[in-house]
């Protein structure tokens, strides 16, 4: 995770907005901005490192129990029904007209939406696992559930979106591929399908919007370097007005968290003016625009709010956290505890992406943990011991030998 913290940062920060001001598309270039964030969350990332903890063994394997398979189903199946019924398909959240929408659903089509969408990713890793971890566990069940899940997918706004295919990717690398130990071992042709799929997914969605632009340069400018320029917020928020070094001290800016609370009128009045954002209040309050969206970064509600301070403390332990949890996901002892996976699931899910609201990712996080958590309850946890041995079921027969592994040729010496 870590890895890709720091690749994200480098294009959010330096080489989005560098190349933008170099072609005289921005007149603005904060850089010191930029690099007091790296420099933060190097120096959190250093400090949990020098405090050389070696992960724990893990002694158990998380698997999907078949009532909770058969609640996968009928999610997915309610998710596909409210989101056809709405005419959802073809959505981009975060707008004005997505929140409005939102806000006049029923209650209960709400609670499908936003359960399956929290649900959907933390499915998709537990499904991971059991292919990775335990190759035998497969049943009709559990095939027809992954089939529900990946439909529900289709219908989660990924024809608008590139970063919903990049999510699930980013995920498995943060999870298997990065912490080593052979635990990306899945399938290769599985590996493949999916790669394919996701690259031509997400040149389709790409593709869709060379039409809207008059050449392929005005079109790599809008929809790509400035998608990717993590400072256009709060550099245009510096320039119409001087922010302290140790920021503005705006408690307004957290005025959106009233829109998460369930059954509050003023909640739905700020749903239904697309208040659920810090950005939306920077937008429409300190900025005056009508732009319903403007592309964003952690660094932006820091800034703001604390200034220096606030950006050096809040980056350092950002980068502090994201090593713990790849420190964590190199030892298994999460793959045993509901409470280890639930968190590291909520943050992971929420904080992998510099491209957020740092405020409401941290209120995202402590949503998201108790709902995952009652989730991981139709969770069933195998013995490391009994996953070992069920993995030699699988394996030819000259290569397991109890605990040795055997070569054909040592019988003939």
């Amino acid at each position: 995770m870590t890895l890709l913290l720091y690749l994200q940062l480098f294009v959010y920060l330096l080489l989005a907005p560098g190349l933008l001001y170099y072609l005289g598309e921005n007149h603005f270039f904060f850089y010191d901005i930029a690099v007091v964030t790296i420099a933060a969350f190097s120096a959190g990332v250093f400090f949990e490192s020098s405090l050389d903890k070696k992960p724990s063994p893990g002694n158990f394997v998380p698997s999907i129990t078949k009532p909770l398979h058969a609640a996968i189903i009928l999610l997915s199946i309610l998710y596909v029904f409210v989101v056809l019924s709405n005419d959802l398909f073809y959505r981009r959240l975060g707008t004005e007209v997505m929140a409005s929408l939102y806000a006049g659903l029923p209650l209960y089509q709400l609670l499908v939406l936003r359960i399956y969408e929290i649900i959907f990713l933390p499915c998709f890793l537990l499904m991971l696992l059991e292919a990775r971890f335990l190759p035998s566990q497969k049943s009709i069940i559990s095939n027809i559930s992954k089939i529900f899940l990946f439909a529900g997918f289709l219908c989660t706004g990924v024809g608008d979106s590139r970063m919903r295919f990049i999510i699930p990717i980013s995920l498995y690398l943060i999870f298997f591929y990065f912490p080593g130990k052979n635990r990306g071992d899945i399938n290769g042709f599985v590996k493949i399908f999916v790669g394919v799929f996701s690259t031509i997914a997400v040149s389709i969605v790409a593709m869709s919007r060379v039409d809207f632009f008059y050449d392929l340069y005005s079109y790599l400018v809008s929809d790509v370097l400035k998608r990717l320029d993590g400072l256009e917020l709060i550099s245009r928020i510096s320039i119409a007005g001087y922010i302290p070094f140790s920021g503005t001290l705006d408690f307004l800016v957290f005025s959106n968290f009233v829109a998460s609370i369930p059954f509050l009128e003023d909640a739905t009045e700020l749903k239904a003016a697309g208040m659920t954002s810090s950005k939306q209040y920077l937008l429409k309050y300190i900025l005056g625009v009508n732009e319903i969206d403007m592309n964003n970064s952690f660094v932006t509600d820091l800034f703001y709010f604390g200034g220096y301070p606030l950006l050096v403390i809040g980056s350092a332990g950002y980068g502090f956290l994201v090593k713990k949890v790849d420190t964590l996901l190199k030892g298994e002892a999460w793959l045993g505890s509901r409470a280890m996976l639930a968190m590291l699931m909520a943050f992971v899910i929420n904080a992998f992406k510099i491209e957020m609201d740092f405020f409401g990712t941290i209120l995202d996080i402590l949503r998201d943990i108790p709902i995952i958590y009652i989730f991981l309850i139709g969770v069933s946890f195998v013995p490391m011991r009994d996953r070992k041995r069920r993995h030699e079921k699988n394996m030819p027969i000259f290569k397991r030998a109890g605990s040795r592994i055997i070569h054909p040729r040592w019988f003939l010496s």
